[in-house]
């Protein structure tokens, strides 16, 4: 082994075996970026990373015919977003279509670049680029490969390793689908036909829902719903409405997928207390909506209504479950899906279903016990996909270093 240092600096590598090369990315590749803009789109304004389409071959704009690696030069991804690719293909304007010469094969470049360009980029000199990545960035990343016929062996070992990985990380995702799945169907199940499995039962009239209990009483969402609109209290945290989570701290729980932009004044936003419901009107058809625990504000775009119900704890689970959140899509409309739009004269259409007091407290124990265990099994999975993840990319890193010879152990 050899320290890096000898000849180009690569801070996130320290040592290196003495037959490898360290040279610029540029020295190794030609690098251009694709001509396809948002524009040239027919998927409701949304580009695609890359194209092969039919829709691009009618329209004759397959820009490179080639082996490459694509990596994202703009947005959130920049830099961090990486796909091999072979033959015809088109990208947008702002992905680098890096094309790897003779000395480094585009295997070996795709591993190496998914590894330690992320690293590049989170670089002192580099952080003002850190959503824009520009062309000289790139081509002056250094980079340490071996002989192309090592290169090959390392590639094919990696491939086989992160393809076990890959499989065990699979079938974990598929343990949480399946328990995600369970908790929905308890949870839906529980709200609408409650704990005594003997109980005399009805049909609710409702095709989704099918039979209730018979002692179980009927409310339109209308007679327990009344819209409020508060505002002036901008001091107030700002909350906002999510299909998984419900109301939450927009800044400490809130989606990192939530790019909207606050206002610099708040004063229009809606005021929310705790026990009172809030909806996203625009997607309530998925369930955006929930009983708020937290005092603040939100968007004018969305309802907040005082709620009329002895257990509000019981309206939450049942309201958010899979057994109400239909009633939002039926009632929903608009041209666009992610348009849709929720009004509310259309609550009094939407009915509720409730037991006595005394079995909705017995519900949501049952449900916050069940629920929580359940939670407990799909976090720990989680970090075991962490872990798994974490080291497919050490087994990538040791192998594209050369900290491990792959000759010796493959």
């Amino acid at each position: 082994m050899r320290d890096s240092n000898l000849d180009i600096q690569i801070p996130w590598i320290e040592q290196v075996p003495r037959d490898w090369k360290t040279v610029k990315l540029a020295r190794v590749t030609r690098i251009n970026t694709g001509d396809m803009d948002t524009i040239d789109s027919t998927d409701d304004g949304v580009y695609p990373f890359y194209v092969r389409s039919p829709i691009v071959r009618r329209a004759g704009r397959f820009t490179f015919n080639t082996d490459a690696v694509l990596m994202s030069g703009d947005g959130a991804g920049a830099g961090r977003i990486f796909h091999r690719v072979s033959g015809k293909f088109a990208c947008h304007q702002r992905v680098y279509c890096i094309e790897f010469l003779e000395q480094v094969t585009k295997d070996f470049g795709f591993y190496y670049l998914s590894i330690f360009f992320p690293m590049q980029v989170d670089a002192g000199s580099a952080k003002s680029t850190v959503d824009s990545i520009r062309k000289p960035m790139l081509n002056g990343m250094p980079i340490v490969f071996p002989p192309v016929t090592e290169q090959r062996r390392i590639t094919s070992y990696i491939d086989r390793k992160t393809a076990e990985i890959d499989g065990l990380i699979e079938k974990l995702r598929r343990e949480v689908e399946l328990l995600e799945q369970y908790r929905r169907e308890l949870i839906a199940r529980t709200v609408t036909r409650g704990l005594d499995p003997d109980a005399p039962m009805r049909d609710s009239g409702i095709e989704w829902i099918g039979a209730i209990p018979a002692a179980w009483s009927l409310q339109s969402l209308k007679t327990m719903l009344r819209r409020t609109n508060i505002k002036n209290k901008p001091e107030r945290r700002v909350l906002s409405v999510e299909r998984v989570k419900g109301v939450v701290d927009r800044e400490t729980e809130g989606s990192p997928d939530n790019h909207n932009r606050l206002p610099e004044d708040l004063s229009g936003y809606l005021a929310v207390n705790s026990g009172q419901f809030v909806m996203n009107k625009m997607k309530a058809w998925r369930g955006s909506y929930g009983v708020s625990t937290l005092d603040g504000i939100v968007s004018p775009a969305y309802y907040v209504f005082d709620l009329e119900f002895v257990e509000p704890k019981f309206f939450n689970w049942a309201i958010r479950s899979a057994a109400y959140v239909p009633f939002f899509g039926r009632d929903s409309y608009g041209i666009r899906t992610d348009q849709w739009d929720f009004k509310v004269s259309a609550l009094r259409s939407i009915p509720f279903f409730s037991p006595s007091r005394k079995e909705q407290k017995a519900i949501v124990s049952y449900l916050e016990r069940e629920t929580s265990v359940i939670d407990s099994t799909v976090t720990g999975i989680y970090q075991q996909i962490e872990l798994l993840e974490q080291y497919r990319k050490q087994v990538i890193n040791d192998a594209v270093t050369g900290k491990i010879r792959v000759g010796k152990v493959a």
